[in-house]
């Protein structure tokens, strides 16, 4: 009797084990499977920011540029136009007529003025002449959505455009910036007094388009401020063209007003 108590109190004791080993295993179980199914939420949580994230710089072309970074670009980009503008005024006070102005130069082909003398004392990006050199955009400052555009980056100096209320009726000698990141466009408005309306780049029709400039003048193929008012007398700006849906601008100074 006393055997037969020992072997069912041996047979309750491994039941009960085996209880608890099963019990040990349905918590480790359902404590896996809640880690896995938090891993997997965190997993989904991410991915989804990674889009987003992946979203908004397609949008902009470029990794955003903060507030501040926007406005030393503004800053830089105005005063390599006023060094232009002042290379050009130089070589027209020493006796340079505005047709034989060039600006030819070594890294932008088609500049080349028959007029100008041959040394070069007319030449604005030369050290006989405006003591300047031609710079590129910093590409930074750039939406790349046009990246694959070959004058992208490149500053371009153009005749056949008036900016309304600027000189006299005549065409304009223009510094042309293209694909100027939104924000920095913005920013070069408001140092120079332009108006940003409902904090937007003024908006102008698509004008026709200028030719870079070789020494002659085709008259007044466009004029700029007749739908944009913001922009009319002004001598430096950037602005976008009606219905434009990019995040980029053009900026434009008068480097010759006519």
């Amino acid at each position: 009797m006393l055997r037969s108590n020992k072997k069912l109190q041996v047979h309750s004791d491994k039941a009960q084990e085996n209880q608890k080993s099963c019990n040990l295993k349905l918590v480790t179980y359902n404590s896996q499977n809640g880690n896995v199914f938090i891993i997997i939420l965190v997993a989904i949580f991410l991915f989804g920011a990674l889009m987003f994230t992946f979203s908004r710089s397609g949008s902009q072309g470029v990794s955003s540029i903060s507030k501040q970074e926007a406005k030393i670009a503004a800053q830089e980009i105005l005063n390599y136009a006023r060094l232009v503008e002042g290379a050009v005024d130089r070589v027209r006070r020493n006796g340079c007529s505005e047709s034989e102005i060039s600006f030819e130069n070594s890294t932008v082909a088609g500049y080349t003025n028959a007029n100008a003398p041959v040394d070069k004392s007319c030449h604005v990006f030369d050290d006989t002449g405006g003591k300047i050199e031609y710079q590129k955009i910093n590409e930074k400052f750039l939406w790349n959505g046009h990246s694959a555009i070959t004058y992208y980056a490149l500053p371009e100096i153009r005749i056949g455009h008036q900016i309304l209320d600027v000189g006299s009726t005549r065409e304009d000698l223009l510094l042309k910036m293209f694909h100027i990141k939104e924000s920095v466009c913005l920013e070069i408005n408001k140092l120079v007094g332009v108006d940003n309306p409902s904090n937007n780049m003024p908006e102008d029709d698509t004008p026709v388009n200028s030719s870079k400039f070789t020494g002659t003048f085709p008259g007044v193929l466009d004029t700029m401020g007749d739908e944009a008012t913001e922009i009319s007398g002004k001598h430096s700006f950037c602005r976008t063209t009606i219905g434009n849906t990019n995040p980029v601008g053009q900026f434009i100074h008068v480097i010759l007003a006519r």
